[in-house]
């Protein structure tokens, strides 16, 4: 919410926002693009805002009793979730590539954003955290043809009680792990692979999914798939497609080989392939 508030303060925007509580990193981000913010919750923020908003974009912490949305329905003033407005104004004509998974899903955003960003593709990109080598988290290029999303499965909104990622109409989906979270909405782990089993069934053709086929639950997942399924994992002991190889520390970072399953067998795909992330992961 804060990195697209400061997308469209950036777009000549004028926005506002409230908040329980206002912290950094994001905090930071939003004063620096002058976003003005109100804290806690008060139905009286809205009558510092100045006029009738054109939107009022509603986050999924949001419930229908909230103070201020209590007063925005009053109002009759219009309002979305964050990911309806995407999936209506921003993702319909972009190729949009979906990072999902239990965990890994801000690194593995950033870092493909970042490799389509330095190989000259202009992505636009959605990442729920502040990236060291990306200037901003939330960025739509006018006429990019990529759209790297992270996908979140928790629930989009109070009144639409279904994963974030359904909204994203997905081209291609990377799936890094599937395990038991959220344990506030999802009531068993049978139910957290239903989401992921959804997010398979709306993979776009002729799109394909990327996933870690390290556990059964992944494995599960993606047997759903209408779409090929491309696989990866830490070593050749997981039949993968892809896997790696020699991995070594390599000062902050690591080095390792790529290998690709050829036949029944691994050949080297990339060598001296070399990361500022430590550890197997």
């Amino acid at each position: 919410m804060g990195a697209f508030a400061a997308l469209l303060k950036r777009q000549g925007v004028r926005v506002t926002g409230s908040d329980q509580n206002v912290y950094p990193p994001m905090s930071d981000v939003l004063s620096q693009f002058g976003v003005e913010l109100f804290s806690p919750y008060r139905s009286e923020n809205l009558d510092l805002i100045q006029g009738k908003p054109d939107l009022v974009v509603v986050g999924n912490v949001i419930s229908k009793s909230n103070v201020e949305m209590q007063a925005v329905i009053d109002r009759g003033w219009s309002y979305v979730s964050l990911p309806e407005y995407m999936e209506n104004h921003l993702l319909p004509e972009t190729q949009n590539i979906v990072v999902s998974g239990t965990h890994g899903k801000t690194t593995t955003s950033s870092l493909l954003a970042h490799a389509l960003h330095v190989l000259g593709a202009n992505p636009s990109y959605f990442i729920g955290g502040v990236s060291q080598d990306l200037p901003h988290s939330f960025h739509v290029e006018e006429h990019g043809k990529f759209f790297v999303l992270e996908g979140d499965e928790y629930d989009t909104a109070f009144w639409d009680k279904v994963p974030k990622f359904n909204h994203y109409l997905p081209n291609d989906v990377i799936l890094t792990s599937v395990e038991y979270d959220h344990a506030d909405i999802y009531p068993d782990f049978d139910a957290v692979k239903r989401a992921f089993l959804g997010l398979m069934q709306r993979v776009r053709s002729p799109g394909k999914v990327i996933a870690c086929n390290e556990t059964s639950a992944v494995q599960d997942v993606v047997r759903s798939s209408l779409q090929p399924v491309i696989t990866y994992a830490r070593s050749r002991d997981f039949g993968a497609d892809y896997c790696c190889s020699e991995v070594e520390a390599d000062g902050p970072g690591v080095r390792f080989r790529v290998l690709k399953k050829v036949s029944g067998s691994y050949v080297s795909h990339c060598d001296g392939v070399k990361i500022q992330l430590p550890g197997v992961y």
